[in-house]
């Protein structure tokens, strides 16, 4: 969790695997959203990273309770 948490508020970029999909948090003027493998938003945009991790989500489970899980992997960070 500390690598995400560091990434995120260190303003990186993050690409991701979750059920076989690739997913994107980017750092935009408007905050962070996650983005789908089809360039889709998922999510609506944070400027507080800790309101984030706990309420953006992906088939219904935080950020948060996924990399707690263990069911989501970092592929790159930019």
């Amino acid at each position: 969790m500390n690598t995400w948490i560091e990434a995120l508020k260190t303003g990186r970029e993050i690409e991701f695997e979750y059920n076989n999909r690739v997913y994107f948090i980017g750092n935009y003027d408007e905050g962070r959203c996650i983005c789908n493998d089809e360039n889709e938003e998922i999510t609506k945009y944070y400027t507080d990273i800790d309101l984030f991790l706990s309420e953006a989500s992906i088939n219904e489970y935080s950020l948060s309770q996924l990399i707690k899980s263990g069911n989501i992997k970092i592929v790159t960070i930019f």
